[in-house]
Order: C-alpha cells, then structure tokens, then sequence
C-alpha cells in the first residue's frame, strides 16, 4: 500500500466512527471550558476593569506584569495549584479515553456503541497508566 492509500483509509476509519471523534472533541471542550472557568473569573475581578490591559495589546510591558504579581500573586499561585490539579486530571482523562479509542480502531468490524467505548477505557486503563509511565521514566 501506498501512503496515499493509507491516508485515504484513515480518513475513511475516521468518518466510520464520527460519533466517537464528535464525542471526545465535546469532552475535551467541556473539559476545557470547566478549566478557563476559575482564571477566568480571578482575571475578572483583578484586573477586569483596568484600562491597563488595552495598553498590554501594544507589547509585553513588564511594569504591568511585576504591579499584577505585587497585588495579586497570592491568588494567582492559587490558580497555578490549581491548574496543576486540572493538567493531572486531564492527564488521567486521555488515558482513560485512549483505551477506547484504541479498542474501537482495532475492531474493525464494530461501530462506535458508547458502552463499549467505556467498557473498553476501564478495562485498559491501568495497562494504559503503566505503559504511559514506562515512557516517562
């Protein structure tokens, strides 16, 4: 086979399960919108009605940054904590969901059932957790 072929028959597993693809893209959006949320809403009432933040479209001004930091740098570690948390539960999520995803493309003959993505991630999860930190290490 060709690199073409290969290309097209991927492209061609990919539209054979969009239902799966549509799904992970809209966990991966929440997921993202639940982790914005708290920053979000600290930049808001920090800094949310300074006219100092239009001045920081020109270019980096470091006096607006070390001012921020002096007055709120301790919420702001806060939010530092707390996307290292976020980032580990993500971590835990993909891997999780890999287990799925690698159960689907491997069957060729079965279409994306939700049950079976699920049962897939848990039954791989653990294998999935180990192998992932066999490659760190």
């Amino acid at each position: 086979m060709t690199i073409i072929q290969l290309y097209q028959k991927g492209w061609k597993k990919v539209w054979e399960n969009k239902r799966m693809w549509i799904l992970l893209y809209l966990l991966n959006f929440v997921f993202a919108l639940l982790s914005a949320g708290p920053f979000s809403d600290f930049l808001k009432k920090t800094v949310g009605e300074t006219l100092a933040t239009s001045q920081m479209l020109d270019g980096f001004d470091y006096t607006f940054i070390s001012d921020f930091m002096r007055e709120y740098g301790e919420g702001f570690s806060v939010i530092l904590n707390l996307s290292l948390g976020i980032v580990l539960l993500y971590f835990f999520f993909s891997v999780f969901w890999m287990g799925g995803i690698l159960s689907i493309l491997k069957n060729k003959n079965t279409k994306f059932q939700v049950q079976f993505f699920l049962q897939s991630s848990a039954y791989f999860f653990w294998r999935l957790v180990r192998l992932t930190f066999y490659f760190i290490l």
